[in-house]
């Protein structure tokens, strides 16, 4: 009896922790989605964190080769066009192989009084074979902030 009392109070705990559907700290639920790529799939979500915009998610590598040297470059815009801020995210290991899945993750800042409306992503990188004279490869696409809470 002892037994079956302590396995289900334990069960009770873990059921009451796992129900929270945000983390303490969120100011809400945000938004997410998904951009495919010829050599990535992006996958990410954004959601308001106190004075900041949280940035998570991650990608996997579909090319046919390895990529290197993959970054993150955000800015957040206000309605005006205005920029708000902007961060960079080095992904490690600094080669990709095709198939891995890396997370992904970073701060933005609001200045007071502002208003983001908008979120430019765009990921830079170049393939194991290019030559140093190469430009990196750049994917980008921009996240209405509208519904972020």
């Amino acid at each position: 009896m002892k037994t079956i009392t302590i396995v289900l109070l334990v069960l009770v705990l873990c059921g009451t922790c796992m129900s929270a559907p945000a983390r303490g700290g969120d100011d809400g639920p945000g938004i997410s989605g998904a951009r495919e790529f010829k050599d990535l799939v992006v996958m990410w979500r954004v959601w308001k964190n106190g004075d900041q915009l949280a940035v998570t998610g991650g990608i996997r590598a579909v090319g046919s080769q390895p990529i290197r040297n993959l970054e993150l470059r955000t800015r957040h815009l206000s309605v005006t066009g205005e920029e708000l801020g902007r961060a960079t995210f080095a992904f490690f290991p600094t080669v990709v192989q095709p198939g891995s899945f890396l997370h992904q993750g970073l701060s933005l800042p609001v200045p007071p009084g502002k208003k983001p409306a908008r979120l430019e992503f765009v990921y830079a990188y170049y393939h194991e074979d290019d030559e140093a004279e190469v430009l990196p490869t750049f994917e980008g696409f921009e996240v209405d902030l509208t519904d972020v809470k």
